[in-house]
C-alpha cells in the first residue's frame, strides 16, 4: 500500500494525477464497489482524493452520488456507493465542513424524496 501511495504522490507532483485518477475511479467502480467486504482498497482512492480534493475528491463524490441516486445500478452497488461516500466524508479531514454539509444535505433530500415516493405510491 505504501508503494501505491508513493506512486500517487509522484503522479501528483508530476501533474499526472488527473489521468491516473480517472483510471482509478473506473477500477473502483467496476471492481471495488462490486466486491464483497473489501477492506482497504478504498483508502487508495481516499489518498488520491487527499492529494487533489478539488478535482479528484469532487469527481469521487460525484460518481458515488450518481451511482447511489441512479436506478440503473443494482441495489447492492447503490448501497455500497453510499457506504463508501459516508466513509470518505467521515475520514477526509481535508474537506471543508461546509462541503461535507452540502453533500449530506443532498443525501438527506434524496432519502426524503425516496421515502415520500414510496409512501405515496402505495396509497
Amino acid at each position: 500500500m505504501e508503494l501505491t501511495f508513493d506512486h500517487l504522490q509522484s503522479c501528483y507532483q508530476n501533474g499526472r494525477l488527473p489521468q491516473v485518477f480517472e483510471a482509478l475511479l473506473q477500477s473502483f467502480q467496476s471492481t471495488v464497489l462490486t466486491a464483497y467486504k473489501s477492506k482497504f482498497a478504498q483508502f487508495v482512492m481516499f489518498y488520491a482524493c487527499s492529494l487533489d480534493p478539488e478535482d479528484c475528491g469532487t469527481q469521487f463524490v460525484s460518481r458515488l452520488l450518481e451511482i447511489f441516486k441512479s436506478t440503473i445500478y443494482p441495489q447492492d452497488w447503490r448501497m455500497s456507493a453510499v457506504a463508501y461516500l459516508a466513509s470518505y466524508l467521515s475520514r477526509a479531514r481535508f474537506l471543508l465542513p461546509s462541503y461535507v454539509t452540502i453533500i449530506l444535505e443532498r443525501l438527506a433530500c434524496t432519502f426524503f424524496v425516496s421515502c415520500f415516493n414510496l409512501l405515496h405510491n402505495h396509497d
